[in-house]
């Protein structure tokens, strides 16, 4: 019986451990091809100021410096009220990416 307790738990172990959060970086999040993107906006959720950038240089330079940057999920995926950034991506005015 011990053994039998002792594999349920094991194998339960493994199954949890393969559903833990990955980090990722913009690129892998992203679905499409971030050279697509014509617009980026950025908005600060404590004034709501909002920025949106549509020249193509800055684009992609924006995108150049942030795709590599990791995003580690928080262990706690709990409903949160507010944020501080939210930055959405665009491809000819239509929404394909979101994040805040």
């Amino acid at each position: 019986m011990k053994i039998i307790v002792g594999v349920i738990v094991l194998v339960l172990i493994m199954i949890l451990s393969t559903f833990r959060l990955e980090t990722k970086t913009l690129e892998q999040f992203y679905k499409g091809d971030l050279n697509d993107v014509t617009e980026i906006r950025i908005l600060d959720g404590n004034s709501g100021y909002s920025k949106t950038v549509t020249d193509e240089k800055l684009v992609k330079a924006f995108l150049n410096k942030i795709k590599d940057i990791k995003f580690i999920p928080v262990e706690n995926q709990e409903q949160r009220n507010g944020f501080n950034y939210a930055i959405s991506l665009y491809v000819n005015d239509e929404a394909t990416f979101h994040f805040r």
